[in-house]
């Protein structure tokens, strides 16, 4: 997209760039952010980014996510009980979304669609789209939204092509919207409190959090709000997608495990 273009788009919708990160520029790329070591496909962190999962994820569009956050180094967030967790200044919360090839079969390998960053600076969130790629070598900022055919194997083994549609940045905040203001909506407390397996086996991730000093003043796991079990979902069938593993060679799985998919009944939305 060019330079004079972009301007404009995110002048247009309140996201320039004095209000992004004082006169740096926006990255074009995914890689320039240099969350993920190795392979940008691989989607393995890199240091000080944490994976995470949320107990009931939204549906989107049959896509599965993988969700990690990176706070600025020396920094901490604030436990809160009731909403999302208080993130300092500087906190970036990352999401792919990608399709198995076979949702029987995570060693077939996935699509990479789209990853998003929400990101925390003085002026309050601010959302980024990237798109990948047909060569999954890495995703370009995309400020308009985009389509894109997907086709996959679901749990029964039939075979879908749908298209899957990726917002603009003015339709983030139809999701990630608190009275009017554009906020997270998934690292809650109640969301969290839920094991993850960060290679030593599962742990409890507000635990873990606390352990690491991402997170201070957490009331313990015990103690935590959790999900209701009268309205949680039933628990994802299929296979787990391949594990997360980390710089010094831990590893995580670090989402939902593939849900069951059917065929899509009308156009799909953008995914939340």
């Amino acid at each position: 997209m060019k330079p004079i273009l972009l301007l404009w788009l995110l002048g247009s919708i309140g996201f320039g760039l004095q209000s992004f990160s004082g006169e740096q520029a926006i990255p074009q790329h995914l890689s320039e952010w240099g969350f993920f070591a190795g392979n940008l496909a691989d989607q393995q962190p890199a240091d000080g980014v944490v994976p995470y999962r949320l107990n009931t994820p939204l549906f989107s569009d049959y896509a599965e996510k993988l969700r990690f956050v990176k706070l600025p180094a020396g920094t901490t967030a604030r436990y809160d009980a009731r909403e999302v967790m208080d993130f300092p200044v500087g906190t970036t919360l990352i999401k792919t979304f990608y399709f198995p090839a076979d949702f029987r079969d995570a060693t077939k390998g996935r699509r990479l669609m789209e990853t998003r960053l929400l990101i925390r600076n003085e002026s309050g969130w601010k959302a980024l789209e990237y798109v990948w790629n047909d060569a999954q070598t890495d995703a370009v900022l995309e400020v308009a939204g985009d389509r894109k055919t997907v086709r996959y194997v679901d749990a029964a083994g039939r075979t879908h092509e749908q298209t899957y549609v990726m917002p603009n940045l003015n339709q983030c905040k139809s999701c990630h919207n608190r009275n009017e203001v554009l906020m997270p909506i998934g690292p809650t407390a109640r969301q969290l409190n839920g094991p993850l397996d960060y290679g030593t086996g599962p742990e409890n991730q507000l635990t873990h959090w606390q352990k690491t000093g991402l997170l201070t003043n957490p009331a313990s796991a015990g103690q935590a709000p959790l999900i209701d079990p009268a309205v949680a979902p039933a628990p994802p069938s299929g296979t787990t997608p391949p594990p997360v593993r980390w710089p010094s060679g831990r590893v995580s799985t670090s989402t939902s495990t593939a849900r069951t998919a059917t065929a899509p009944t009308a156009p799909p939305t953008p995914a939340a």
